[in-house]
């Protein structure tokens, strides 16, 4: 069973330096990675919830929502890179902008989630009680739904996938979960092409790949659940592409055969 994670940001504290690529990154690939100060590191795992929530002045509340892509090492404090501190990585599927965009407010969390849990805590990363993420997770959903965000994807933090809604364009929900379950099992290498984008460009490439949907979700009428094993593979954007130049899809193992026979006539390698 999944945990649950709070992390906190202190505008005071930290100004997001990479802000702008992280939100372009999530536009266009419905995913970013940073990584995270974490005081709890003993139950922690991969795939356990995480939530940002904004601390330390009159705008108190939960604006980025991801799960945990990687455990727990040792990394250097911002506030001083000599010193090392426990962090983790974060994939984002959420990410509100919090100089321009409204948070799910604590006034709101509070009244809505009666709990012992402390949402404002000094040490960033703590465990949400069980009784609280159970009501938190349904209130960001619903929190997510009333935003009116034009050209962008609200995502669903559930196995069911799918289900088509409207914001200028039509956009299909995704689950981040599966997302990080396929990779668990897959792992980062293009299963078509074989490319690793951290061994190809070093750390700016780290766990950096698409998903790629065996049954395409745009051709259903409503959602479906996925198997994170069975229904999706790990492709780079290249082959990603190609595999959608045909409709419907192609099958991955077509393409890779191709890519194979391509390779050992060397007629592009």
């Amino acid at each position: 069973m999944e945990n649950t994670y709070l992390f906190a940001w202190n505008p005071k504290n930290w100004v997001f330096k990479d802000l702008e690529r992280n939100l372009n990154e999530l536009k266009d690939f419905g995913i970013t990675t940073m990584d995270w100060k974490v005081q709890s590191t003993k139950k922690i795992k991969l795939g356990d919830r995480a939530y940002v929530m904004r601390v330390g002045d009159n705008c108190r509340g939960i604006f980025a929502s991801g799960i945990i892509s990687k455990l727990p090492y040792k990394g250097p404090y911002f506030k001083n890179p000599t010193k090392l501190v426990s962090q983790v990585n974060i994939d984002f599927d959420v990410f509100l902008n919090p100089f321009t965009e409204s948070n799910l407010s604590l006034d709101e969390i509070e009244k809505n989630i009666p709990s012992k849990q402390f949402w404002t805590p000094h040490q960033s990363g703590i465990q949400i009680r069980e009784d609280a993420a159970a009501r938190l997770g349904p209130l960001w959903h619903e929190f997510l739904q009333k935003k009116t965000r034009p050209f962008s994807d609200i995502l669903v933090q559930t196995l069911f996938e799918g289900t088509p809604y409207q914001k200028v364009i039509i956009s299909y929900e995704r689950s981040e979960f599966a997302r990080a379950l396929c990779l668990l099992e897959y792992g980062y290498n293009c299963i078509v092409c074989d490319v690793n984008f951290e061994i190809a460009y070093g750390e700016i490439g780290k766990h950096f790949i698409h998903v790629h949907h065996i049954n395409e979700l745009a051709t259903l009428n409503a959602g479906r659940y996925t198997d994170p094993i069975t229904d999706l593979r790990p492709v780079c954007p290249n082959c990603h592409a190609i595999l959608h130049r045909k409709k419907p899809a192609m099958a991955v193992g077509d393409l890779k055969k191709i890519f194979e026979e391509r390779k050992l006539s060397q007629q592009y390698f």
